[in-house]
């Protein structure tokens, strides 16, 4: 069986932990599941089934915190105005 290696870089990357529900926590290193669908964006086929058998790390790795808003829900901008103007109120 063929074996296929692939070299992969980015300025960012989030493997998103799923325990971590309310922030965005990362894995240190990419997936196995990221990295097979990476092959697949390259070459999909229903014939062919990728096999991820080592990952290896060529840079260290580097943290950053990016906060984000990831709230559904936008506020009404004449709420929040007559909030301002009056110095209280409801925005919801």
């Amino acid at each position: 069986m063929p074996s296929f290696c692939l070299e992969v870089s980015g300025p960012f990357a989030c493997f998103t932990r799923p325990e971590m529900k309310v922030e965005r926590v990362s894995y240190d290193v990419m997936t196995p599941s990221s990295a097979r669908s990476i092959f697949e964006a390259i070459l999909w086929k229903p014939a062919i089934r990728w096999r991820v058998h080592r990952i290896e790390v060529l840079k260290p790795i580097r943290w950053i915190n990016l906060r984000r808003n990831e709230v559904s829900a936008v506020l009404s901008t004449r709420n929040v105005q007559q909030a301002m103007t009056a110095g209280s109120g409801t925005l919801g």
